[in-house]
């Protein structure tokens, strides 16, 4: 394999080693060889193969940073301790550092594929846990179900069934696709995507835990998938939840996994209602309490309460409400 450092910023330099060396003592008597010589060694580390440079007069004279004609006159000195091989000088101490050099770029690129692998390795047992986990859960409600029903006053035929609940999986069925058909969550995360799609929506990427766990209790309160999809037809139908509101703001997946919202939903409170172009919005519609944030939630409150303590004290100090004035539609 051919030696390349060249990702490497820097080279070692063993102080001790160098200032022990014959080369270092010969630039003792002519300090001038050791700039050359710190030159060729560092050209060379950053050379293919490293440790290594061209044998041509030229470019080692442009590698030691000398002038060609002083290059002519010091370069027997500065060779010292190189070795011509393939058309190339050779440097044994920096080929050497070099091989350390590639041998800690390999050590970490190793290391550093062991770690994702390990994660790999790590996501991919906690999904098969979950889905072992799962796919138990239902086969063994599903067959002691079954066996509870069926399997009584059956004799050895019911006995069989009971020793063998294993047996109501289909053998060739996927442990994951599986259960992706019984993870109503990712059913009805698809559900809202392809509403949102339609309705203009932020769609959802990501069902982390506080999400699924929210849309675990959607489901439950709506009775499942098909309540779900009665939903976000409901949705589909609502003005205001296509933007036809004084904000033109529109929900996204968050806002129907809030429990609020969701029955509200369901309960038909945003639904298009006779005379209402906005579907149950509560909006302020005119007057200053459209201009007013303050005046508009009274208003909210008056017509969603007309006849508490506070709609009554509005209607007394001369804030319309429904039965007088109508600043706020429902």
């Amino acid at each position: 394999m051919t030696l390349d450092v060249r990702c490497l910023p820097y080279m070692p330099l063993h102080i001790e080693r160098l200032r022990r060396s014959k080369a270092w003592l010969r630039c003792k008597r002519n300090p001038a060889l050791a700039f050359y010589i710190l030159n060729m060694w560092m050209r060379a580390w950053h050379e293919v193969p490293a440790g290594s440079i061209e044998d041509d007069d030229d470019v080692l004279a442009d590698a030691a940073m000398c002038s060609p004609r002083e290059w002519a006159r010091l370069k027997d000195d500065v060779l010292q301790g190189w070795e011509l091989r393939d058309w190339r000088w050779h440097h044994h101490v920096v080929e050497e550092l070099a091989a350390e050099g590639s041998e800690k770029i390999e050590g970490r690129r190793k290391r550093t594929e062991a770690a994702r692998v390990a994660r790999l390795q790590g996501r991919q047992a906690s999904v098969t846990e979950n889905v072992t986990s799962s796919v138990t859960e239902n086969a063994t409600e599903n067959v002691t179900g079954s066996n509870r029903r069926e399997g009584e006053g059956k004799g050895r035929e019911g006995n069989r069934k009971e020793e063998s609940p294993s047996s109501s999986l289909r053998s060739d069925e996927p442990p994951l696709l599986a259960t992706i058909e019984r993870d109503e969550c990712a059913d009805a995360l698809q559900a809202y995507n392809a509403t949102a799609r339609e309705m203009g929506w932020a769609e959802a990427q990501v069902l982390n835990d506080r999400r699924r766990a929210a849309l675990k209790g959607r489901l439950r309160e709506c009775g499942g998938m098909g309540g779900w999809r009665s939903a976000m037809a409901r949705a589909r139908a609502s003005p205001f939840l296509a933007g036809e509101n004084d904000r033109s703001w529109r929900p996204d997946l968050d806002f129907f996994l809030q429990q609020k919202s969701f029955t509200r939903l369901m309960e038909g409170f945003y639904d298009r209602r006779e005379g209402d172009n906005t579907g149950g919005s509560r909006t302020v519609r005119s007057g200053s309490a459209a201009r007013n944030p303050l005046l508009a939630a009274a208003a909210s409150v008056l017509a969603e309460h007309p006849d508490s303590e506070f709609g009554r004290r509005a209607r007394d100090a001369g804030f319309g409400g429904p039965d007088g004035g109508g600043s706020a539609g429902d």
